[in-house]
Parts: C-alpha cells; structure tokens; sequence
C-alpha cells in the first residue's frame, strides 16, 4: 500500500491560506487546541465515503437532515479523543470524512454509523397487572395490545443474561388496521409459529413521564465514562437536562421497589437501537438528575457510548461506502 508523504505543518493563518499535498485543515473550532491558532493541517492517513439514506425523508427536509448529520458527525469526532478530522458534505446525500493516522479506524467505523438512539422501556402490563410476555400475544384470539395507551411498537429481547447475544432484538411487535404484526430487526415478517421458542420474553414499552413525554437520549444534558469504585467495572454517569430530570423521577416513583428481590415491574430497561444493554431495578424514588449506565462495558465501549449519547443520535441511516488508506 502507498503511504503518503507529504509532511505537514501546523500553521497559524492570519491574512493568507495555501494548500500542502496530502494535507487537510480542521476548521472545527472545539477540535482544534486554542493556542494552536485558527486552523489545524494534518496529514490524512484515512478518507471514508458515508451515504445517508434519504428514502424516508421529504424532499423539503432533505437539506436540514443532512446538516444535522453533518453537525452529529462532526461531533462525535470531536469527542473521540480530540482528534481532528474534516467533515464535509459531498452532493445531496453523501459526507466526505477525513482523519489523521493515530485513529482506531474499526471504533471510527462503529462510531460513524451506529444510530445511538437510547431509550428508556419498562415491561408492558395487562389491565390487572400481570407482566405480558410474548406468549401472551401469540395467544390467536389476541388483535390488540394489553396497554391500549401506549400504541408504539413493542420489542422483545433476549433477557437470559448468560448468552453471549444479551439484549439482542428478537422481535418487533406492532399494528395496523388488519391486526398485529410480528417482524425481525431488519423489518422482515416474522410468523408467530417460529417465535414460539421465545415465548417467555417480556413486552417492552417506552417508559413515559406523566405528560407522556417518553425518555430518551433528547432529554441528557451529559454522559461520561466512569470506573465503579466498588466492583472496578465502567460504567456511564448520566446528567439530564431540567425536563429529563422531572421525567426521570416521575418514572421512578412509579417503578419503585423498596424490596431487595429483584422484581421486572421494577425494572428501567435501557436501550441502544432497540437492543437492552441492562434492566437495573429502581431502588429510589428520587435522583435529581443524575444516574448511571451499568452493563457488560470495556473502558473504551463506555467512552464510545457517552461520546455517542453525547452527540444524540443520527438523524438519517448512514452507510459507509468506502474507505480510502492512504
């Protein structure tokens, strides 16, 4: 493979730019160290083609979309250890990314394309307060949902803690006027004989604040990596904004469990793109805004985590096309 030699400078522009081959400079502010000046050169070690899918956007939309994608990319970059990086869009529906060599280009990878929609669930009841579970709506005489309030699509994970594929999306359950549908997390059809082997997993629903605001990554006012200084484990250490704050304790309230037994009508499931990362049980009735994200996390899964809820997740679907090492 071809290296690129050019040898760049880091210069301070005041009046005049120029160009040097093979070199970028990163005019994102919050990228660039302030003593260092205005703009950053660096030598590109890697070029990577993104392609948002616009399918399900509206022609009137399609340019704010595609800013708020560059600006969420952008971001999550800047956060990724303070690398520089140059972001620019290329045409109606592709980003031209651009990074230096000391990267962990497989962690870029992830970064640029996980949605890192998070979400907060709870499991579904029934009228008299039993948990419903995915036999519950295979039942053939069941059409509609048990909370009939809550009309969003339900998702069934794998919940047995000792697998490897914890949390994983097993089934997507929603309605339409000819009755519910089951479909996998692709969005294929899915028939009810070959989900009988999952039948004891549990209906998860968003959880919402008394207005019905659901909880999600929107509400965070900031995330950051943390070392439990009990069990030595990573962790994410969660700030809401002042209306995530409100929401958050009205949903504890509700869930609260004073008993130690570990009980799933007590339990806040949280989500990353539909997969269950932990269900930690409620154990107060109050947090003033601040909680924290225990799972299965290296050190560098939970900085790359809060760097993504950090930057809220990606507006549009986004594919790499290619990558270019130079």
């Amino acid at each position: 493979m071809i290296k690129n030699t050019a040898i760049c400078l880091v210069v301070i522009l005041t009046v005049f730019s120029f160009l040097l081959s093979g070199c970028v400079a990163s005019e994102t502010d919050n990228t660039i160290p302030p003593e260092l000046g205005d703009v950053v050169f660096f030598e590109v070690a890697y070029t990577i083609l993104l392609e948002a899918d616009l399918s399900n956007v509206a022609d009137a939309n399609k340019a704010a979309d595609m800013a708020q994608l560059n600006q969420v990319i952008s971001t999550r970059l800047r956060l990724y250890n303070g690398k520089y990086s140059n972001v620019q869009q290329q045409g109606e529906n592709r980003i031209l990314v651009e990074l230096p060599g000391d990267v962990d280009i497989e962690a870029i990878k992830s970064l640029l394309t996980t949605v890192g929609f998070l979400e907060f669930r709870e499991v579904e009841q029934s009228a008299t307060g039993t948990l419903v579970t995915l036999r519950d709506y295979l039942s053939g005489t069941v059409n509609d949902f048990f909370d009939k309030e809550e009309t969003t699509p339900r998702l069934f994970v794998n919940e047995t803690s000792k697998e490897e594929d914890y949390g994983r999306l097993i089934t997507v359950l929603t309605i339409d006027e000819t009755g519910l549908k089951f479909s996998d997390a692709v969005g294929n059809n899915m028939e009810k004989e070959e989900l009988n082997v999952y039948s004891d997993l549990h209906s998860w629903i968003p959880s919402r604040g008394n207005d019905s605001t659901p909880l999600t990554v929107a509400l965070l006012d900031d995330a950051q990596p943390a070392i439990n200084p009990w069990t030595e484990n990573p962790e994410i250490d969660i700030q809401w904004n002042e209306q995530g704050t409100i929401i958050f304790d009205e949903i504890a309230a509700r869930l609260y469990n004073p008993a130690e037994t570990y009980s799933l009508e007590h339990v806040l499931g949280i989500f990353l793109d539909k997969k269950l990362l932990s269900a930690p049980q409620i154990r107060a009735f109050k947090f003033e805004g601040k909680c924290t994200i225990s799972s299965e996390f290296t050190l560098a899964e939970a900085e790359e985590l809060a760097n993504i809820m950090k930057s809220h997740a990606l507006s549009i679907p986004v594919t790499i096309v290619e990558i270019i090492e130079r």
